[in-house]
């Protein structure tokens, strides 16, 4: 099935004749101050749906890896890993349910470096499989990570680990660390630590202590979990602290409307009821990295409205609306970008696949 999806955009700016950023250096950091969008920015963005993975093997994907030839995805409905080829026809699935060799816990995570399919437990052990699903070997690691991705041409990796602290006061704390792996999973270093004291599980979400990242070919970049202000750091492949994107943003609350399908969302994922009232939004919803090494964040504009703010070297130089046809709440799993096509895991559990041209 093809469906073709044109989104033309429009930069509306007050034209100025004065810059549309500043650079503040401190301790020899830069800072990025973007005002607004440069005056007469206009762009093109081009969506063209290629194809649907939607078939019985599918049961509740909840995360997607491709290497541009084969898409693996995570069911934990199936409990298995599945593979599809590049227009989405079923290969294969591998794994399972136990301890055994080859065989993982329920709600594994997952991560593809080249010709290895890595498959991690809570149980703190990683299996690893060839492409084609084959088990190759299994074995400890100090830490679960989490939503774990492999750095391109290097032998680190990005994730989450999650701790959970119990308290005297009957309400756990839950400590958010993103951190650098090296190739043995060892902690080289963690770029942001967040603390939560958990209240009400009813109206918590895990995601709301995860700061979301992305990896393009230069940079790792890592959004400030903020609703006041929009606030990426840029870091190097090594760690080390490259600048700092900063943006304008007025704080936004959900509407009536807002909460109810966010309520609605949490019973539907978690099976647990959620209490959310009036509250407002983070200011970077989620960030992505395109091909053209561009940074894609995803920033509320007004009620129920969101855009797309595109940074190139953390300085924004357009705006967009928000595509339809993206999830109202983005998953960092389930939303995938690599090089010119965007996977969707839908809410109904099945995969949309889309390709895009962006021109300036």
């Amino acid at each position: 099935m093809k469906e073709a999806i044109y989104l033309f955009c429009l930069i509306l700016l007050v034209s100025c004749g004065d810059k549309s950023y500043e650079i503040i250096k401190t301790d020899g950091v830069k800072t990025i101050l973007n005002k607004k969008v440069p005056p007469a920015a206009k762009i093109k963005v081009e969506f063209t749906k290629k194809y649907e993975i939607k078939d019985e093997n599918l049961r509740k994907p909840v995360a997607i890896q491709y290497n541009g030839k084969s898409i693996f995805v995570n069911d934990f409905g199936a409990n298995k890993i599945l593979k599809y080829d590049n227009q989405g026809k079923f290969i294969t699935s591998f794994g399972r349910i136990g301890s055994g060799p080859g065989e993982f816990q329920q709600g594994p995570q997952i991560c593809l470096k080249k010709d290895t399919v890595f498959v991690f437990s809570e149980d703190k052990r990683v299996s690893k499989f060839n492409l084609a699903g084959k088990y190759l070997t299994s074995g400890r690691i100090d830490s679960y990570p989490v939503m774990l991705s492999h750095i391109a041409n290097s032998n680190k990796y990005l994730g989450y680990e999650i701790k959970f602290n119990p308290s005297k006061d009957n309400q756990p704390e839950i400590d958010f660390y993103l951190n650098l792996y090296n190739k043995n999973l060892d902690k080289l270093k963690d770029f942001s630590v967040l603390k939560q004291k958990i209240k009400d599980m009813a109206k918590f979400d895990i995601l709301d202590g995860i700061s979301y990242y992305s990896i393009n070919n230069n940079n790792i970049f890592v959004a400030e979990k903020s609703k006041d202000q929009i606030a990426i750091m840029a870091y190097k492949q090594n760690g080390e602290l490259d600048y700092k994107i900063k943006n304008s943003y007025r704080k936004i609350s959900f509407t009536k409307k807002e909460i109810e399908e966010i309520n609605q969302f949490y019973t539907r994922e978690n099976g647990m009821k959620s209490n959310l009232s009036k509250d407002f939004k983070f200011a970077v919803q989620t960030i992505l990295c395109d091909y053209h090494n561009n940074l894609w964040a995803v920033v509320p504009c007004g009620k129920e409205k969101y855009r797309i703010d595109i940074f190139k070297d953390g300085i924004l130089k357009a705006s967009m609306d928000y595509p339809e046809f993206l999830p109202k709440k983005i998953i960092h799993e389930k939303v995938l970008m690599f090089k010119n096509c965007i996977f969707v895991i839908e809410d109904d559990d099945f995969i949309s696949v889309y390709e895009y041209e962006l021109n300036y």
